[in-house]
């Protein structure tokens, strides 16, 4: 009898460990949404006011960084907000959106790094893909990343092609399989 009680404590506590890292991390989550979320919206603003100042004496090149900021800062706010959402409820929100809106999305917010680094970012489109219910900012957060670790990588390896493909297509269980293709070096069988 005290083998077996010996046994289940270990494994009662690894749980209780776990859920009070969980808890840990909740809550440090949530503070920091928190923290980001307050220069997030004094960036906002500062941005806003620029925008207004050149509304009066404009200057293309820098109206259209100013614009960007504003998409990025945007970008930030939802990921913090969706960051302190899933931790208070444990969910997502899901929305019907449509595939090519994803792609395209996701193209717009690293063409400009593809360019600098030299690097083709090519979207290819199906019009024909059904819309898919997904939480579009963590969707939006994986393919950012893809494509930004695919610029990386083709920057960091210095290759003559220079080439990103992004493509969705029908696959089984009425799911939609997204691929990124890049020209950088293969990634090996142990790395996977």
């Amino acid at each position: 009898v005290t083998g077996v009680q010996t046994c289940a404590l270990p494994i009662w506590q690894a749980e209780l460990d776990r859920s009070l890292r969980l808890a840990a991390s909740a809550e440090l989550a949530s503070a920091m949404a928190h923290e980001l979320n307050q220069p997030l919206s004094a960036i906002g603003l500062y941005t806003r006011s620029c925008e207004i100042l050149l509304h009066a004496r404009p200057v293309p090149e820098l109206q259209e960084t100013m614009a960007k900021i504003s998409a990025e800062v945007k970008r930030a706010g939802d990921v913090v907000h969706k960051l302190r959402e899933f931790y208070r409820s444990g969910g997502s929100r899901l929305e019907t959106v449509s595939v090519l809106t994803l792609l395209r999305n996701a193209v717009r917010t690293e063409q400009e790094r593809a360019l600098r680094y030299g690097v083709e970012l090519i979207l290819e489109e199906d019009a024909h893909l059904p819309p898919v219910s997904v939480d579009q900012v963590q969707i939006g957060m994986v393919l950012h990343n893809l494509l930004a670790n695919s610029i990386e990588a083709i920057r960091d390896a210095g290759s003559s092609v220079r080439k990103i493909s992004l493509s969705a297509a029908a696959a089984r269980d009425n799911m939609v399989a997204v691929t990124v293709t890049d020209s950088g070096p293969e990634i090996g069988r142990a790395h996977v």
